[in-house]
């Protein structure tokens, strides 16, 4: 039985059974886990121009090899003798090694209910995997690389002031003004064609045709459009939003949540456990 309205959301509550084919089994020895390449969320739908990290083991060469982000030229559909495929269709490569492949889904995937995605090394398939397909499955960027101990744990997302300077703790963003956040897996634009596989941004990218809304708690916040996030691989998104407006003294963590198309960007799941529906920002009179 396939549940395919159901698997292609991404907070359904309850289990299902997406498939079960007995005839086919999969090639899923080598492969441990799939995971959104820039949160570490168990991947579940996969969405057009997704950055994806594949787990386990005998995935590519021992020595890593990487594929540049920021162009001019497109990323690879091929690297250190691996090649993943989803329908047949080639993903960019973006790092490769034994144990993680980071991979753009490609984005001749919108539209479909499940792929099947294909790994092979040197020739010789060594893994597959069938994901559900989401025409949206956005994941906020956040810093993971603070240790998260328990389910009250929480990370900031990744935001630059207004100045363009990163937001940290000691570098809040001041009450009032804008912060640019980024997203992974918003999917292609609504009623447009999508960019090529591997293709880069330009620098003056056109808004994307997706809704978008950032809250703080149940605030709704002043934002602008999403829009592709300039001079890097197609897939990536960026959006501002106006932080509230504050005569309160000292240093806050304002949390924030991002929905894109309807969805609410990623829940963040750390070592199989939901920690928070979005990421913070440092904000602080100076």
């Amino acid at each position: 039985v396939v549940f395919s309205s159901v698997v292609a959301q991404r907070t359904p509550s309850g289990a299902f059974l997406a498939a079960f084919d007995l005839a086919t089994p999969s090639l899923g020895g080598a492969l441990a886990c799939a995971a959104d390449a820039l949160t570490n969320m168990p991947a579940g739908p996969v969405a057009p121009g997704q950055l994806i990290a594949i787990f386990g083991s005998g995935l590519g060469p021992a020595p890593p090899v990487s594929a540049s982000l920021s162009g001019p030229d497109p990323v690879p559909a091929s690297l250190g003798g691996v090649t993943v495929a989803f329908d047949g269709i080639p993903a960019p490569l973006l790092y490769v090694s034994s144990a993680q492949v980071n991979l753009s889904v490609p984005w001749e995937v919108r539209g479909k209910a499940f792929t099947l995605m294909t790994v092979a090394v040197d020739g010789s398939e060594v893994a597959s995997r069938e994901f559900a397909v989401a025409g949206s499955s956005p994941a906020l960027f956040v810093d993971t690389s603070g240790t998260a101990a328990d389910g009250n744990s929480s990370f900031p997302a990744v935001a630059f002031n207004g100045d363009g300077s990163r937001n940290s703790q000691s570098n809040p963003a001041a009450p009032g003004s804008a912060v640019t956040l980024f997203l992974n897996g918003a999917g292609a634009d609504t009623g447009s064609a999508p960019p090529a596989d591997g293709s880069i941004t330009g620098s003056d990218p056109a808004p994307s045709a997706l809704a978008v809304s950032v809250n703080a708690g149940t605030l709704a916040l002043e934002t602008g459009p999403l829009t592709p996030w300039p001079d890097t691989i197609a897939g990536l998104y960026r959006v501002q939003a106006r932080l509230p407006v504050s005569t309160i003294g000292g240093l806050r963590a304002v949390p924030l949540t991002v929905t894109v198309g309807g969805v609410l960007a990623a829940p963040f799941v750390y070592f199989d456990k939901v920690y928070q529906a979005g990421g913070w920002v440092w904000i602080g009179l100076r």
